[in-house]
């Protein structure tokens, strides 16, 4: 029973165990994937490096997943181990008790037995003891308690009794011994009875369904091999995914972040960057913009117009036959178009065309 208390014990600290290092898989695996969510989100942002780099941090991301995933799945077996300990804590210790009850009431039994015997034994001894004195008196001796029969006793002449009386005395004491003898024997009886069932039945029957409680060792043995076995596996598994020894099932760690080439992912972004648009509106010189006057400023600034005035009505108010911007476009062409290669094919600047037109319409000098 004492094996059986002490497995128990074992069982709760096991239970104990169990469960909080299932809290800690359990936070640590929950932690691990809200990191990796977390991480996923910020690397995606358009602010951070992408390409090789992006690429890289992304299965990253991936084998911490994995990880995480293996470590939830542990803490549920762990979780899984403790209920099936709960069980047998249970189990064990109800029929712990169950046996405890049984041996204390077979010893119960034996004290009640021996403590009967002992009772009657103690009223033998007395009756006899009563008989011895009332035999003393009988041949003229008296007894006092610790004196032996043959001893005088000086006032034994004061208490002088008559025969009949001591023969009475006598007689009822030995019948009073007689009672409590065969008394002493049945109760004697009855205790060694009781002591050979104890000792050849009842206490081989305990022992024996004591024997069952074995199961509680042999399931906290086997619920610990099952934890070895899957915190073995959990190892393997957050190996395989940080290095897996067979290539196809996927690059590792220490490869994955071999494969980050800042060079080619300079050149990519570079690339990307001027490909788009805001790359060719940067590439592009800034365009000239000319402030939108009205009509009736623009008649003020410039009472003499050239661009989208009819061109009959410009020669009429200029009084020439020939536009003044026509000659001027030919002398500059004359003097600089010979050496422009495509000087009527490829268009001009718009931002440069802007602004001459806006000189000529305010009557200011333009150079040929």
């Amino acid at each position: 029973m004492l094996i059986a208390h002490l497995s128990v014990h074992c069982l709760q600290d096991m239970l104990t165990f169990f469960r909080k290092r299932a809290a800690i898989e359990e936070e640590y695996g929950r932690s691990m994937l809200k990191l990796v969510a977390t991480s996923r989100e910020t690397v995606e942002r358009p602010d951070r490096k992408q390409y090789s780099y992006g690429e890289a941090m992304q299965s990253v991301y991936k084998i911490h997943e994995t990880i995480g995933h293996n470590h939830v799945k542990l803490a549920a077996t762990i979780s899984d181990i403790a209920e099936g300990l709960q069980s047998l804590l249970k189990d064990t210790d109800r029929a712990r008790k169950s046996l405890r009850e049984m041996g204390l009431k077979f010893y119960r039994g034996l004290l009640e037995a021996e403590a009967s015997v002992d009772k009657a034994r103690s009223k033998y001894d007395g009756c006899c003891e009563e008989w011895e004195r009332t035999l003393a008196q009988r041949n003229g001796e008296v007894l006092s308690p610790g004196r032996k029969p043959g001893s005088s006793n000086p006032l034994s002449r004061f208490k002088q009794r008559t025969p009949h009386s001591l023969n009475r005395s006598e007689e009822e004491a030995r019948v009073r011994v007689d009672t409590a003898n065969d008394n002493y024997k049945a109760q004697l009886a009855l205790a060694n009875a009781v002591r050979h069932d104890y000792y050849h039945s009842n206490m081989p029957l305990v022992l024996q369904a004591s024997s069952s409680l074995e199961e509680c060792d042999y399931g906290m043995q086997y619920y610990l091999a099952k934890y070895a076995f899957n915190t073995e596996s959990l190892q393997l598994l957050d190996a395989t995914a940080v290095s897996p020894s067979d290539r196809k099932a996927g690059m590792g760690l220490r490869n994955q972040v071999d494969k980050i080439n800042h060079q080619k992912d300079l050149q990519a972004f570079v690339m990307k960057f001027h490909a788009n648009d805001l790359g060719r509106k940067r590439r592009e010189d800034i365009p000239y913009e000319e402030y939108p006057f009205s009509e009736q400023a623009r008649s003020i600034v410039n009472p003499r117009p050239i661009f989208g005035v009819d061109l009959a009505a410009q020669l009429k108010r200029d009084n020439m036959d020939i536009p003044p911007i026509l000659s001027k476009c030919a002398t500059s062409i004359e003097k600089h178009g010979i050496k422009s290669e495509g000087i009527y094919r490829i268009s001009g600047q718009v931002s440069q065309l802007r602004q001459l037109k806006a000189a000529f319409d305010k009557g200011m000098p333009v150079a040929a």
